[in-house]
């Protein structure tokens, strides 16, 4: 379920239900902000519909499966949790979380949303304390990683000459740092891949010393293509995540669960 939400002679959104609970427990969605969603024959104050169980949750979703406090850890019912500054957490905890917030000590995660299997989310995003890869909350690592991408129509001067691509490629990418969570798992099986792919990596001059060796025509030729490839190869094991598309304002991030990207409302641009 999606809102809306008046600012300045404006409708933002959609905003998802949690986000829309975090920005009336700050005040950035007052009592007397107009809101709106599918299903309403009009737009009404933020204190006329009431809390998300009451404006067209079923009970069996706001009573669903007990959920996780991420400050306290202690289990309760979806519909008493709420998210602020990116953690879900219970009515107790909820106080120290808003505190926080208003200290500067943490801050609201930016606008997102989900593009098929694609993760897109506003350069200034806060992405939630979820595992980008099986979507748990346990065990995480807070990771900052910058993500690079160029029009696919740069690849064309592959055809002049390798160097030039790689000229003009780094002339104009754009570039955007994402801060994620990956869990312990992941992490391990991260580093894993790092090392089989060196491993790759270092056995392409080995290879080819062989080629050598035993008098195969060409085999230095070989050698740039074996290299290039291999490093292809460790660069593709060993990203976390990576970007489909970069903007002035948004970024389109692959690599991400579908299970991390299920809540997100649908990315309403063409």
């Amino acid at each position: 379920m999606n809102w809306f939400y008046e600012s300045g002679g404006h409708a933002v959104g959609p905003i998802p239900a949690a986000e829309f609970e975090s920005l009336a427990a700050v005040g950035t969605i007052a009592p007397d902000t107009l809101v709106w969603r599918e299903g309403m024959t009009e737009w009404q104050p933020r204190s006329s519909v009431g809390t998300v169980a009451a404006v067209g949750y079923p009970v069996s979703v706001a009573l669903a499966t007990p959920e996780l406090c991420q400050d306290c850890g202690g289990t309760f019912p979806a519909g008493d949790l709420v998210t602020i500054a990116g953690a879900t957490v219970c009515a107790r905890c909820k106080p120290a979380r808003l505190q926080m917030l208003h200290e500067g000590e943490v801050t609201m995660p930016g606008r997102l949303w989900r593009s098929g299997k694609t993760l897109v989310a506003a350069r200034d995003a806060q992405l939630p304390e979820r595992c980008v890869h099986c979507n748990t909350t346990a065990n995480l690592r807070r990771l900052k990683r910058r993500l690079y991408w160029h029009h696919p129509a740069v690849y064309l001067t592959i055809l002049v000459n390798l160097l030039v691509y790689l000229v003009v490629a780094l002339i104009v990418r754009k570039t955007v740092q994402v801060e994620l969570s990956v869990c312990h798992a992941h992490v391990v099986r991260r580093r894993w891949k790092i090392v089989l792919s060196w491993l790759l990596l270092l056995a392409v001059p080995v290879s080819v010393g062989l080629l050598i060796a035993y008098k195969v025509e060409n085999a230095l030729w070989i050698l740039p293509l074996l290299l290039l490839v291999s490093a292809v190869v460790v660069s593709l094991l060993s990203r976390l995540v990576y970007a489909r598309k970069i903007d002035e304002k948004d970024v389109w991030v692959g690599g991400v669960c579908p299970e991390f990207l299920v809540d997100l409302p649908t990315w309403p641009g063409k």
